[in-house]
């Protein structure tokens, strides 16, 4: 699988790859179930379930485009992924505290 880097935005920004904050751990099925009450609550009936329960699949495509920002970890889903383009590019904050079971301590 390809390495994967994404902007850590403190004092001076520092690229984190996947494994520097959830290392081995399964955090995809974690972060899809998250992601996808998140969407289904602020989108309601602007996006059909199974478009949205496909966009938000704990696969490496779905949730590969993610950065670190304060107390979250902030995962973005791009137009057409998770309904129509007018639906624009779409982030879900994820506060760390609610993925501690799968990040790696210092992250």
């Amino acid at each position: 699988m390809p390495h994967e880097y994404h902007i850590v935005r403190a004092l001076a920004p520092k690229f984190v790859g996947e494994m520097e904050v959830f290392g081995e751990n399964n955090w995809r099925p974690v972060v899809s179930e998250f992601a996808y009450q998140y969407l289904k609550e602020k989108l309601r009936e602007n996006t059909s379930d199974d478009v949205l329960k496909e966009g938000t699949a704990p696969i490496g495509a779905n949730l590969s485009v993610w950065y670190l920002k304060g107390d979250d970890v902030v995962f973005v889903f791009g137009q057409y992924q998770i309904g129509a383009y007018a639906l624009g590019i779409q982030e879900v904050p994820i506060p760390r505290e609610k993925l501690s079971s799968v990040l790696i301590n210092n992250h």
